[in-house]
């Protein structure tokens, strides 16, 4: 599905449920695939800076922006470099790639 195929994610499905589009089942399974720490030999899976960055971009609210300029600033200061194809390729698929760009 590209970007185009985007419009409508999530909606009221037939019988008043709730449908949710693949692309957002697709997007926890990359995210839970990337990253997982091992606690007490435990591996939990957790969200990358990348996952929360997009995760952030799509919700938009004003406190998402404020994270995730927060998210770039860590990841500066730490001087770990971001996987910015991996959040240039999720944010064209839900279409908010603008998001990224500064205010």
């Amino acid at each position: 599905m590209d970007a185009g195929q985007a419009s409508g994610r999530a909606g009221q499905g037939a019988g008043g449920g709730v449908r949710v589009d693949r692309g957002a089942i697709d997007l926890g399974r990359e995210m839970l695939r990337r990253a997982a720490v091992e606690i007490a030999g435990v591996t939990i899976p957790v969200a990358t800076p990348e996952d929360l960055i997009v995760y952030k971009l799509i919700a938009d609210r004003p406190r998402d922006r404020d994270d995730v300029l927060a998210i770039l600033r860590t990841q500066a200061r730490a001087g770990r470099a971001l996987d910015w194809a991996y959040v240039e390729r999720w944010t064209r698929f839900w279409n908010v790639s603008d998001r990224l760009a500064p205010p």
